[in-house]
């Protein structure tokens, strides 16, 4: 039996200083690819009492100390999720709990404000935080990272999951991963499924993937971890870049391969 070897190149690549970023989505054989502040807080409401009650209770309103911050939370959409009271050190910038398997995270809209918390810049009570993301859920062979933040202060190391999910349908893939090597050190590479081969080509800061199945696989497969230091270095952001050289699916009656769509979500790595 032979089989086809089908190159499918496809780019989509996410550069962000200090602003909102975008994905691009690449169309294949007609189909869809792809704070310290120094005010108070004052929380009170005055709904349905007189003048007197609301005196006593102005006088008794509850006030967040000066070293808290309110943050309002917001999904691509602009609607409003819900708000947390506490430490700058508190504030979350991974994937947040709202979004679902399905969403790729992109990033925080507000990397300008994040940058000012990092430089002990931010002044503000009160943060917003809008999650951009991307919706997969009917996209074929999606080949994705959600976006990441990280400290960019000592030797900071963190785990990266690439996973190839949305509409699966494939048995067998060769993929090529590119990284910045001023920026990081790739620590280790480590897959569960046994279907996964890799290696690392350190000369050329690369890792290859190759994935091999007997039978097509329609779930969502975590192909690797890639586990990386960051370096000292006057950038910020980076991203991974993607190259698929060989992606198909069995034919109906398993004796040949069928090209398969695919396409890429390389979402930000943000240094803080």
């Amino acid at each position: 039996m032979n089989k086809r070897i089908i190159p499918i190149l496809l780019f989509s690549f996410l550069l962000c200083g200090c602003s909102s970023d975008k994905v691009s989505k690449d169309n294949l054989n007609g189909t869809e690819t792809n704070p310290t502040s120094e005010s108070n807080i004052l929380i009170e409401s005055h709904e349905g009492v007189d003048d007197e009650v609301k005196a006593e209770k102005e006088e008794s309103t509850t006030v967040v100390s000066s070293d808290k911050i309110v943050v309002e939370y917001k999904n691509s959409n602009g609607d409003s999720l819900f708000n947390e009271i506490g430490e700058i050190s508190d504030i979350s910038l991974k994937k947040p709990s709202f979004l679902s398997e399905r969403e790729v995270f992109i990033g925080w809209k507000e990397d300008v404000l994040i940058s000012e918390i990092a430089d002990s810049k931010f002044t503000a009570d009160e943060l917003v935080l809008t999650a951009e993301s991307m919706d997969i859920s009917s996209v074929e062979n999606v080949i994705y990272n959600n976006s990441v933040y990280v400290s960019n202060k000592g030797s900071c190391e963190f785990v990266l999951p690439v996973v190839i999910g949305g509409i699966t349908d494939f048995a067998v893939m060769d993929l090529e991963i590119s990284y910045d090597s001023e920026m990081l050190e790739l620590i280790e590479v480590t897959s569960d499924d046994s279907d996964v081969m890799y290696n690392h080509i350190k000369e050329e800061d690369k890792i290859l993937i190759n994935f091999v199945s007997i039978e097509n696989v329609n779930a969502d497969v975590n192909l690797c971890n890639l586990k990386f230091k960051v370096l000292p270095n006057n950038k910020n952001v980076t991203a991974l870049s993607y190259n698929v050289t060989d992606i198909a699916a069995w034919s109906e009656d398993e004796s040949d391969y069928r090209q398969v769509n695919y396409s890429i979500v390389n979402s930000k790595i943000v240094m803080y």
